[in-house]
């Protein structure tokens, strides 16, 4: 005699199959991924690649629900959680942004010790983190969670459009990308020039020396007598040299941030579209570095990350409407369930036997019977009472499908809520945005 559950052996059968119908979803959002970064390639420097990372995410979490309702309603939320294991991710990928500096204080910092940890560690965190994944998937997979992947969604969909609100109030501000932009113009230095900013004499001196070559430079037939031109500006703590590109030093603007005590030197309009700034403090001189958490009170999050925000509470709030409805049918689910023994007869579950023209093409087995027709017994005829719609399977699963696809719906506003409003999460936290 087996001590096999055959219930629990046919749950965990069915469980595996949900399990593999899900794994596929993890190339799609490689392929989101990649395409997110596509449309950055062409788009302007405010795309966020996260933002839109969350929402084509969050729509291929939504046809995959619909592709899957039918045969494995429970996929969704399995395909859910592959997606949740992308967002410790944006995480770390929004916190390494929001640190960067606004504005450099001419101090260089060698990356390839962070590239490194990037490019080997990333792959590394991101099976692991399916891993988690999966295994966070199959915990909630059974129906006992059901109220519990229920009210996560429900709070995660509040959160994102509770920060969005937050966001959108400011989104008037400068953000990260625009800051220099804002700032007051103070001066323009030529090559040459002086300027009196703040109370600060600033001076801009171009000079030429003899440029000593390399051996390389001497092997490639390098003239000995050429020059060097150095481009440099004085009047804060000591001297800053900036590039000169095409022969020339480039046209300085000064910029100051009054409620900051900060004036950035700006060398963007250089030769050949150069671009690099300086920062320094307007009272001291004082070489600095502007992060987003020293003017947090004057700029907002990324706009990119705002509307990331909006559009993952947004699509939250979509699929618990639809996770409402699916609810909602399963409730209005109604019949009588019976056992089909061939040619019309089905056996109630109260032990009469009646006569189902519409059971008669029916498969043997459970069916449910609906719409109910009265009839005038008599002893010719087999009970009181027919119906004249009849479907293969029970109420219990019927209504089971139904809730299992508000369960799916569920966890997929939970994964786009949080894919959306992750990066304004972390600039709140990290920076004070």
């Amino acid at each position: 005699m087996s001590g096999v559950d055959p219930e629990a052996a046919a749950s965990r059968a069915e469980l595996s199959r949900t399990v593999l119908w899900a794994l596929p979803f993890i190339a799609v959002l490689v392929a989101a991924a990649g395409l997110a970064a596509v449309l950055r390639a062409g788009a302007s420097e405010r795309f966020s690649v996260s933002a839109a990372f969350a929402v084509l995410a969050s729509l291929a979490l939504a046809g995959f629900v619909a592709v899957t309702r039918q045969r494995r309603p429970r996929a969704g939320i399995l395909a859910a959680c592959h997606a949740l294991a992308c967002v410790p991710l944006l995480a770390v990928a929004a916190s390494s942004l929001v640190r960067d500096a606004v504005v450099s204080g001419g101090t260089l910092h060698c990356g390839n010790g962070e590239t490194g940890l990037l490019l080997f560690g990333m792959p590394i965190a991101w099976v692991i983190l399916l891993l988690g994944g999966i295994g966070s998937g199959i915990m909630l997979a059974k129906r006992e969670t059901d109220r519990f992947v229920r009210s996560v969604a429900f709070v995660a969909t509040a959160l994102a459009l509770v920060a969005f609100a937050f966001a959108a109030v400011r989104v008037r501000r400068p953000d990260p990308d625009t800051y220099l932009a804002s700032l007051v113009p103070a001066a323009v230095l030529q090559p040459g020039g002086r300027a009196t900013v703040e109370g600060r004499e600033l001076r801009y001196e171009q000079s030429f020396s003899k440029k000593v070559p390399s051996r390389s430079e001497g092997e490639s037939g390098a003239p000995y007598d050429a020059e060097r031109i150095d481009c440099t500006l004085t009047g804060y703590d000591e001297p800053r040299a900036f590039y000169a590109l095409g022969g020339a030093c480039p046209i300085l603007r000064v910029r100051v941030d009054l409620g900051h005590d900060f004036a950035v030197v700006d060398g963007r309009d250089g030769p050949h579209g150069s671009s690099y700034s300086k920062a320094f403090r307007s009272s001291t001189g004082a070489s600095v570095t502007i992060a987003p958490k020293d003017v947090a009170d004057h700029i907002a999050p990324p706009i990119g990350w705002t509307a990331g925000a909006g559009l993952g509470g947004f699509l939250g709030v979509g699929f618990l409407v639809a996770a409402s409805r699916a609810r909602r049918r399963a409730a209005a689910v109604v019949g009588h369930d019976g056992r089909h023994h061939g040619g019309g007869l089905v056996e109630l579950l109260s032990g009469e036997t009646v006569r189902v023209e519409a059971a008669a093409g029916l498969p043997l087995g459970d069916v449910i019977l609906r719409e109910p027709t009265e009839k005038h017994a008599s002893y010719r005829q087999m009970g009181a009472i027919s119906f004249s719609f009849a479907s293969p399977g029970t109420l219990e699963a019927l209504r089971a499908t139904h809730t299992d696809l508000a369960a799916s719906l569920c966890a997929a506003a939970f994964a786009a809520s949080l894919l959306g409003a992750t990066p304004l999460f972390v600039a709140r936290l990290v920076a004070g945005l």
